[in-house]
């Protein structure tokens, strides 16, 4: 698996299509699953809860990507990403993972430098802990869960990266349609 890993050299050339030419960051953008498995809105890695009632010590799922309507608690800024962090600008806070076991959870937390809040991205789109770097980011099986509204939900945890997870597992940064 680590070789499927990008270093930050090539990584900067695989997103080199959100940079502008002098480096800065474009926009800020949903984290999307490329899947869009049982919601053709897809899923977007999310906060529980919206606008005054975020509920920021919870752990992130994968939610209906919110275009159309008030969505910054989905937007993550994709520079940060690129020196390895999953960081949610509204916030201020970082994607951690609970542990480097699989099945951990993840969740917001105050950005530090830790082995937990550190994320790579491998080759077919993948997100991957620097913390063990055999688990990757993954939306949860199905069935989907109602969210309120026409919404749906599914858990997100730290998932051992293989082929069996892969559409489960391969994300990429898209823009919220307005």
């Amino acid at each position: 698996m680590k070789s499927r890993i990008l270093g930050f050299a090539a990584m900067t050339v695989a997103w080199a299509g959100l940079l502008t030419p002098g480096g800065a960051i474009a926009e800020e953008l949903f984290l999307r699953l490329q899947s869009p498995l049982d919601e053709p809105r897809g899923f977007c890695l999310d906060i529980p809860g919206h606008r005054a009632g975020v509920r920021l010590e919870r752990p992130l799922h994968a939610h209906t990507c919110k275009h159309h309507m008030w969505h910054r608690d989905g937007i993550f800024d994709t520079a940060a990403f690129e020196r390895g962090a999953l960081h949610m600008p509204e916030y201020g806070l970082c994607v951690e993972a609970a542990s480097s076991e699989a099945g951990a959870i993840v969740r917001l937390t105050e950005c530090i430098a830790s082995q937990l809040q550190t994320w790579h991205r491998a080759g077919s789109g993948e997100v991957v802990s620097g913390a063990a770097p055999e688990l990757c980011l993954t939306v949860g099986p199905g069935p989907s869960r109602p969210a309120g509204a026409d919404h749906i939900i599914r858990t997100v945890r730290l998932m051992p990266c293989a082929p069996e997870n892969a559409e489960r597992q391969r994300w990429a940064f898209s823009k919220p349609e307005q």
